[in-house]
């Protein structure tokens, strides 16, 4: 599938969405699950075709779902933490709608408790300090909760392992690690 045909399937997406995200956000999200699993099924390259082209889709409503599709290959591999900077510029750059926000943190923490100091500095320094201040606002309270709180974050990171292979579920996510195993078992 060509870069067009992705973007074609994408505007009519957005076209259904219409102007009311709220409203449509449901519809939008089935529609880009759809899309993006054909995407994965034709292969490597349509999906990351795919990728690239959604983040930009009604104010990044798809970003944390590509987040958490790219921290689990992270996990496998670090070096695919480009892709990470890429989707974290993205957010930073999109609308930061409250729901996406709350998606992203769990997210977020996972990742930043399981990223070098180095690595860090450099998205704090190349993307996060050019942000608007609530964004910047908003990661220095992720960042401070990774520092201080080492308990909960594992156990973010803990759930995240275990669901890392599915197609992103916040739902599932939010539940406690004791659901996810009774229903993992």
């Amino acid at each position: 599938m060509t870069v067009a045909e992705i973007n074609q399937l994408i505007t009519r997406i957005e076209e259904k969405a219409g102007a009311d995200l709220d409203e449509n956000r449901d519809q939008v999200l089935a529609d880009l699950k759809s899309l993006c699993l054909d995407m994965k099924n034709k292969g490597e390259d349509d999906y990351r075709m795919f990728r690239n082209q959604v983040m930009d889709v009604a104010g990044g409503v798809y970003i944390p779902y590509i987040f958490w599709m790219e921290l689990s290959l992270f996990f496998k591999n670090t070096n695919h933490r480009t892709v990470l900077f890429d989707v974290i510029k993205a957010f930073c750059n999109s609308a930061f709608e409250d729901e996406e926000k709350k998606k992203m943190k769990p997210l977020l923490i996972t990742y930043f408790a399981n990223e070098k100091e180095f690595e860090m500095d450099k998205i704090q320094g190349l993307i996060v300090d050019k942000a608007h201040p609530s964004i910047r606002e908003y990661f220095q309270k992720i960042t401070s909760f990774v520092t201080k709180n080492k308990n909960s974050t594992g156990t973010y990171l803990e759930k995240f392992r275990i669901l890392m292979e599915d197609y992103p579920d916040f739902e599932l996510l939010n539940l406690p690690v004791s659901k996810l195993k009774d229903i993992r078992s």
